[in-house]
């Protein structure tokens, strides 16, 4: 985690992340949920989307599991399970980076079952994928 925030300050003096602004916000808010601070988790992931949806369908917008993932664990945090399983229909959406199977089988049964043990159940293999 410390190599990741070094490479975050670096990346912060950076005049221009061309076009990257929404991927770098994404990364920072898997640092602040690695943290403990869910609400820069929130506000850096929410930051990532609208950048991502600013640069339009191709590019960094390829991966907004960058962003939904630090959200999804806000909102199981929050026991918030309908907005949790809009980031976890929006990562499985055919114009996003495929997932590994063992996750995206994770996510599909959180869907089905939609119910908070479920959901952290993804949330662990995410963690231990490094995803969030």
């Amino acid at each position: 985690m410390e190599g990741v925030q070094a490479l975050a300050e670096e990346i912060a003096k950076l005049e221009d992340t061309y076009g990257y602004t929404g991927l770098v916000d994404g990364n920072r808010a898997w640092l602040a949920w690695r943290k403990g601070d869910s609400g820069a988790a929130e506000r850096c992931a929410n930051a990532s989307l609208s950048n991502m949806s600013a640069t339009g369908p191709s590019g960094p917008g390829f991966f907004q599991w960058t962003a939904r993932f630090p959200l999804l664990a806000v909102c199981v945090e929050r026991d918030e399970l309908a907005a949790a399983a809009r980031h976890a229909v929006a990562m499985l959406d055919e114009t996003q980076q495929p997932l590994p199977p063992e996750l995206e089988s994770a996510l599909r049964e959180a869907l089905d079952g939609g119910s908070r043990r479920a959901f952290a159940r993804a949330l662990e293999l995410a963690t231990a994928a490094g995803y969030v």
